[in-house]
């Protein structure tokens, strides 16, 4: 454990401004699909697909989620 005043205010500021400005709010819709909620400049944005990846992954990840491997959660 760290004992640093300045270290933890830095951090707290971090959490109200900046990290905000880069993380994403997953939510569910009407029909339980995912939804990211982002605010980029004070705009709040929302996509119906996961940022940052690209149709093959999410083929993958689609086709991977028919396999019965629940159990191992």
């Amino acid at each position: 454990m760290i004992d640093s005043p300045a270290m933890a205010g830095e951090i707290a500021r971090a959490f109200t401004e900046r990290i905000p400005q880069r993380a994403y709010r997953v939510t569910l819709d009407e029909r339980s699909r995912l939804r990211w909620e982002t605010c980029r400049v004070k705009e709040r944005v929302r996509l119906t697909i996961e940022p940052g990846t690209r149709l093959w992954q999410r083929a993958i990840v689609s086709l991977l989620s028919l396999l019965p491997i629940e159990w191992l959660l």
